[in-house]
């Protein structure tokens, strides 16, 4: 990040560290600690600041694992068609531009996964940051298929936890993408052995 300030009286900038933070360099110099306070002089001051995150497994709830880089959280995209519902319901009319949008999955969800090794893959930021189709960072690592199952009476909603993690599959490669860049998205994983 790089900050410019221009300012006509003496104030105190302060920045925090997130807590993620690995390594912090401040004007090109290593810092530790959480918080950052500049005296800042009428005029103009440039700081720039430089951190790096590792991205890793959490743990979540039923022995699921989900993937964090830094403030993201990671997940698998799923292919989907989309479907228009237009309807009305208590004298509400739901026509387009106004409607929903039913996500159906195209390409497979059931997965879990192998290998520990996450590797983080980054770019300039296009237009929209968080693009569907080309998201500025993602992380590479490997999958394989599991026999996941559908919620009780549904043939399209995932089971709360997979049904087996005996993989169906060799290991494939798969990059997820930050949670808010996937529309249909598989979130916690099980890591399977």
């Amino acid at each position: 990040a790089k900050y410019t300030v221009d300012a006509k009286k003496e104030f105190n900038f302060v920045i925090r560290i997130p807590s993620f933070a690995e390594y912090v360099a401040v004007n090109g110099e290593p810092f530790e600690g959480q918080e950052l306070s500049f005296a800042v002089v009428p005029g103009t001051s440039v700081i720039e600041i430089e951190f790096h995150t590792q991205p890793r497994f959490v743990q979540r709830p039923n022995n699921l694992h989900a993937v964090r880089c830094g403030s993201l959280l990671f997940s698998l995209p799923i292919a989907y068609d989309k479907r228009m519902l237009e309807y009305e319901r208590g004298g509400v009319e739901r026509k387009f531009p106004y409607c929903d949008y039913e996500l159906i999955p195209t390409s497979d969800w059931g997965y879990g996964y192998c290998g520990g090794e996450l590797t983080v893959q980054r770019k300039a930021p296009g237009p929209v940051p968080f693009s569907g189709e080309d998201p500025a960072v993602t992380v590479k690592t490997q999958a394989v298929r599991i026999d996941w199952g559908y919620a009780d009476g549904y043939d399209s909603v995932c089971a709360k936890i997979p049904e087996s993690i005996v993989p169906l599959s060799e290991p494939e490669e798969v990059f997820l993408r930050p949670y808010g860049s996937a529309k249909l998205r598989m979130t916690e994983l099980p890591i399977v052995k």
